[in-house]
């Protein structure tokens, strides 16, 4: 039977959610089917998987152990991580991902999850220098799933951190999840063992989606969301929504942030001080 199966007779009381949120995870786990490519992993990681597994950073590492001979991908929507990661690679986070990988053998290699998680309590050394690990202490939860393959005699540590604290994931959500993970990473290339070993973050208009690029569009516009919600044939609610997930995406808390952000990334429009002011102003 397979995985797709039993999540199929798994009651949504069993899992822990409604009858939408199943819906979300079966098209999760369908659309882990076509990965093929790095960006394509990001794109499915930050868009259906962080549903499920709240986390602003995903760090995969494989390998010896017990030697230190391990290699790793980064998927971050943290920008910083990305630049020092292409400056200086993984090697700073080996002490990190190795302290976890006990914990994680010494719960008899079961997941774990802490919702109080702070780098500090790991007595790591590791100086201001290891940019990597001071974004890191910004980490208010972690959660820590591993697979042991025994045919290659290796092991992969799967470590989501997540800049706010969240509710433990149900365990039969990760037990349907975490083997899709497990399969779309291995179904992709390995990245050279260099300082480029990473996910490469991708566009911000790449993770948005349609619909959301046509809301966010008309609120740089200065549309409010009662103009947004008639020019779209959709309710002010579902406006709502769909600025809820744009600012999630964009990593801002405002209206104003996102038109700023945007304008920033795009140059096709340029606006006076006054068209500016008029767009931050229409919260509605």
């Amino acid at each position: 039977m397979s995985a797709q199966d039993r999540e199929v007779k798994l009651s949504t009381f069993d899992m822990g959610l409604n009858e939408l949120a199943l819906y979300e995870l079966k098209d999760t786990i369908y659309q882990s089917n076509f990965i093929r490519k790095h960006f394509d992993f990001y794109q499915w990681q930050q868009k259906s998987v962080s549903r499920f597994i709240p986390h602003d950073i995903l760090i995969a590492a494989w390998g010896d152990f017990s030697k230190g001979n391990l290699q790793f991908d980064i998927s971050s929507s943290n920008s910083r991580i990305h630049n020092q990661q292409l400056l200086s690679g993984c090697n700073e986070i080996q002490p990190l991902i190795k302290s976890l990988y006990r914990r994680w053998e010494q719960n008899g290699d079961k997941w774990f999850f802490n919702p109080n998680f702070s780098i500090s309590d790991l007595n790591l050394n590791y100086s201001a220098e290891d940019k990597i690990m001071m974004e890191l202490t910004e980490t208010k939860s972690v959660l820590v799933y591993g697979f042991r393959d025994k045919r290659s005699d290796s092991d992969i540590l799967y470590v989501f951190f997540n800049s706010r604290p969240y509710e433990e994931t149900h365990t039969s959500v990760l037990s349907l999840i975490m083997p899709h993970i497990d399969s779309a990473l291995r179904r992709i290339d390995c990245l050279p063992i260099n300082n480029t070993s990473i996910l490469k973050l991708p566009t911000m208009l790449s993770v948005i989606s349609e619909r959301e690029i046509s809301v966010l569009k008309l609120v740089v516009e200065g549309k409010t969301n009662y103009e947004i919600a008639e020019s779209l044939f959709i309710s002010i609610n579902t406006v709502k929504n769909h600025l809820k997930n744009i600012f999630k995406k964009m990593n801002v808390s405002s209206r104003a942030e996102a038109v700023a952000k945007y304008l920033n990334r795009s140059s096709t429009q340029e606006y006076s001080a006054t068209e500016f002011q008029n767009i931050f102003l229409k919260t509605s």
